[in-house]
């Protein structure tokens, strides 16, 4: 028995809800019965206030509650419609039916009690019962919400009465050290205590409420934040304070945004009467100072901003008896570090007055528990503050937000695979997946989760925010939309040949002429020419005078609709891609064809070439030959060197350039040996009969592997290493 909780963005439409549904679908396997709580679609409780205002200048908190529940009862019966379907017994509860009691405090009511018959009677006719969060009723059959983050609230509660586990899915992959807004590359937290997440939610973390959190300590409840259609591994787990040997961690900076600091001057009798105010307008003791004068005292704290009006309001009183003075009134931003063990580690408060003060950050007031350290700062310094503090404290990681755009076709889909497979996987933390309007909605899998295929446009590139883009969907596709990821601060690795050839654009093939680069734009070369480059480079010691290639490049090159057009040749049908039948024949046509007589494609090796061995006045020649071989390119190469050398000295050579592999002697590398490989294999290796300084050899690779997706996994590999 489990109970989820998904969030707004989590169903924010009937596509994600599905996505939803198929993940509780497979869960079933694990448990026996589940409780899934849901949140309104996202913006719908927004848009039912608005609704509540075009009619009724002050709407009556009853009459709006009643209102704004719809929101979580739709998307709970849409939840359960969409399990049905997939054959799972689903039924769905409102708050109300599902026995949620709570206090008549509309728009902001507390759970008194949850009756469980109802409940208990719907789990053993189904396995999942879906019920609508952020609602119950009260005893006089009123329905009620529960205010900011109620449906985490149900979700603990439903958690707390069944005596089971609750997994609160966000649009996050669990909880980080920072808001990754403002700290680009914060670590995700694996392990939060309960005192520590109320501690950041009071503190302005958007995370989970503190009610909600509060639930889950007082009845012991193994609670797991993750994102949707994770596993909850993969996210943060919250539990009861893990025992440490007298050491202090750190685990999050967070921030608490217009903070109204004040400063009273008062008899001291009127301390009480401030705290009793304080106490009244919901307004918790924070940062609260008292210091005495010759026979008043000066009274320093912090009100939220929401609060201020009526704590002006009910001051007032004792201003007009002129015993009471407000001092100083600024607005500024708290910023609190949240982990354990600060107050035995006092040297952490005094870090945190060093790298503020090395920024040039005035502290107004600073605050120390056992768990927190705050401190006081004018709103312009938030950001610097807090990336500041994370980097000092090491709250920052390299992880990466890596996005795949072309996901869906062939090189997409290698490139999901190559990344499975390589150590980097560990570094990405968010992978997004983009392709046409046509593919989107698709699912593809990373890492035992399905990923949702987001549609390619300028709104979807500026809210995913990743660090690294990989394009394989063409030319024209990284013309419109390479420089949308740069300008929103993604570098692109692009598989097509839109920037190449452009002068301040590396080409790079990592084991050839990787650099340190600062560009935002990195071209992966042409298929063809990556495989041949790691050998020339290897005799490029030698010099090289002349460089001559013969292709037979597989249909793969073409991508689906060329391995298509092999297999409809292949049942006798007509080509409806390539100019002629594929099947039985070779085509030295791949491209278009150009005045001088070559084809693009034959350009594109000639030209990529000599940029990246930087050999640009080098003699190139080539032609390229489309085959009836679905995967796998094979080169003949002609080099031409300026003196004459050994086999032994072209074998050491060649066996000393990293990722090749040499077949000697009678021996020769086929598709089939590269097939599914990152290497390059070379073999057939022989001097020409006529001129000695002309060498020979044979070059194979598997074109959609090393040619285009494991060339730029590399190339970010080593932008992550570097």
């Amino acid at each position: 028995m489990v109970v989820q909780k998904y969030g707004g963005t989590s169903v924010a439409t009937t596509e994600k809800i599905l996505n939803v549904a198929e993940s509780v679908s497979k869960r079933l396997k694990e448990e026996k019965k589940m409780i899934v709580v849901v949140s309104a679609m996202s913006g719908e409780t927004d848009a039912l206030v608005a609704l509540s205002k075009n009619v009724a200048l002050n709407p009556q908190k009853r009459e709006v509650d009643q209102l704004v529940s719809i929101g979580e009862n739709k998307t709970s019966s849409l939840m359960a419609l969409a399990l049905k379907n997939m054959g799972v017994r689903a039924v769905s509860l409102t708050g109300w039916q599902a026995g949620i009691i709570t206090t008549e405090q509309f728009s902001a009511a507390k759970i008194n009690k949850i009756n469980l018959e109802k409940l208990k009677e719907s789990l053993k006719k189904h396995d999942v019962v879906v019920v609508a969060g952020f609602q119950g009723v009260t005893e006089n059959g009123d329905i009620t919400t529960l205010g900011k983050g109620g449906s985490d609230t149900t979700a603990l509660a439903l958690s707390a009465v069944m005596n089971c586990d609750c997994e609160v899915f966000t649009d996050v992959c669990g909880v980080f050290s920072a808001d990754p807004k403002i700290v680009k590359h914060a670590k995700k937290i694996d392990f939060l205590s309960y005192d520590e997440l109320m501690e950041m939610s009071a503190c302005g973390a958007k995370v989970m409420e503190t009610r909600s959190v509060e639930i889950a300590k007082k009845f012991g409840i193994s609670l797991w934040i993750s994102q949707s259609l994770r596993k909850k591994e993969e996210g943060t787990r919250v539990g009861f304070m893990e025992e440490k040997l007298e050491s202090a961690c750190i685990k999050n900076v967070t921030s608490l945004d217009e903070v109204i600091y004040l400063e009273i001057c008062c008899e001291y009798k009127f301390v009480k009467i401030i705290v009793d105010i304080l106490a009244k307008i919901s307004q918790k003791l924070d940062m609260f100072e008292i210091k005495p004068k010759e026979n008043d005292v000066n009274i320093c704290f912090i009100v939220e901003k929401k609060n201020v009006s009526a704590f002006l309001e009910e001051i007032k009183k004792f201003l007009l008896a002129k015993n009471v003075e407000i001092v100083s009134k600024k607005t500024l931003t708290k910023i609190t570090l949240v982990g354990s063990g600060f107050r035995t580690h006092s040297g952490i408060l005094s870090d945190v007055i060093r790298v503020l003060k090395e920024n040039q950050i005035k502290v107004f007031m600073a605050m120390l528990s056992e768990i927190s350290i705050g401190v006081l700062i004018l709103p312009e310094y938030k950001n610097l503050a807090i990336n500041s503090l994370c980097e000092n404290f090491s709250l920052t990681s390299n992880k990466i937000k890596l996005a795949i755009v072309g996901a869906s076709g062939m090189v997409g889909r290698t490139f999901l695979k190559v990344l499975e497979e390589r150590q980097i996987k560990d570094n990405i933390c968010e992978l997004v997946l983009f392709a046409s309007e046509k593919s989107a909605g698709k699912t593809l899998e990373f890492r035992d989760q399905q990923l949702v295929v987001q549609e390619l446009n300028v709104d979807n590139i500026k809210n995913c925010k990743v660090d690294y883009a990989f394009f394989s969907a063409g030319e024209g596709v990284s013309k419109q939309f390479a420089k949308a990821f740069v300008e929103s601060g993604a570098v692109v690795i692009d598989n097509s040949s839109a920037f190449r050839m452009e002068k301040d654009v590396p080409l790079i093939v990592p084991e050839v002429n990787y650099k340190n680069t600062k560009s935002k734009i990195i071209s992966n070369p042409n298929c063809s020419t990556i495989q041949v480059v790691l050998p020339l480079n290897a005799l490029k010691k030698f010099e090289i005078a002349r460089i001559d290639y013969v292709t037979y490049q597989a249909v793969s090159g073409s991508g689906n609709k060329g391995v298509e057009d092999l297999k409809r040749t292949q049942n006798g049908e007509n080509p409806e891609f390539y100019p002629c039948r594929i099947y039985n024949n070779c085509l030295p046509h791949i491209g278009s064809f150009l005045e001088n007589g070559y084809t693009t494609e034959e350009m594109k090796m000639i030209n990529e070439t000599k940029k990246i061995l930087g050999l640009e006045n080098i003699e190139i020649s080539a032609t390229c030959v489309r085959v009836p071989v679905e995967n796998c390119h094979c080169v003949e190469v002609r080099v031409k060197l300026v003196k004459r050398i050994t086999k032994v000295q072209i074998l050491e050579a060649l066996k000393a350039q990293e990722n090749v592999v040499i077949f000697d002697e009678e021996k020769y590398p086929v598709c089939d040996d590269a097939c599914g490989q990152d290497k390059v294999l070379v073999g057939r290796i022989r001097q020409d009969l006529f001129n000695p300084c002309v060498w020979h050899f044979w070059c194979v690779a598997d074109n959609i592997r090393k040619g285009a997706a494991t060339n730029g996994v590399q190339i970010l590999e080593k932008i992550l290493k570097n």
